[in-house]
């Protein structure tokens, strides 16, 4: 028999959604462009403030949006809206992590598994 019905888990766990400050740190910042490729991967770089971090930092959410107003004197959005809980879809670099096993940020707005 043939459904038209999909699974969908997006807004699964009632997503938190917090707004933070963008690091305008170069190739750690979020725009619609890294949205758009889901390099979404977020780390806390400062207080209130979030971007890709490094290899190794603590993922705490996927960006969702970015604000169109820009950070004082760069081309960087001042603001972005991460969502901290639920489930959430993130590409990965290296071997792909298993369902159920922490991650962790990679520096490139992907996940990575933590090394053993």
């Amino acid at each position: 028999m043939a459904t038209t019905y999909k699974v969908n888990n997006e807004g699964a766990g009632a997503n938190l959604l917090l707004t933070f400050e963008v690091d305008t740190t170069a190739n750690k910042d979020f725009t619609w462009t890294d949205i758009d490729n889901n390099l979404v991967a977020a780390a806390m770089s400062d207080n209130n403030k979030v971007g890709m971090g490094s290899a190794g930092s603590r993922l705490i959410g996927k960006v969702i949006s970015v604000s169109d107003e820009l950070a004082s004197g760069t081309a960087v959005p001042a603001l972005c809206t991460v969502q901290v809980t639920g489930v959430a879809r993130f590409l990965y670099s290296g071997t792909a992590p298993s369902v159920g096993h922490k991650v962790e940020c990679d520096g490139t707005g992907k996940v990575r598994a933590p090394p053993p």
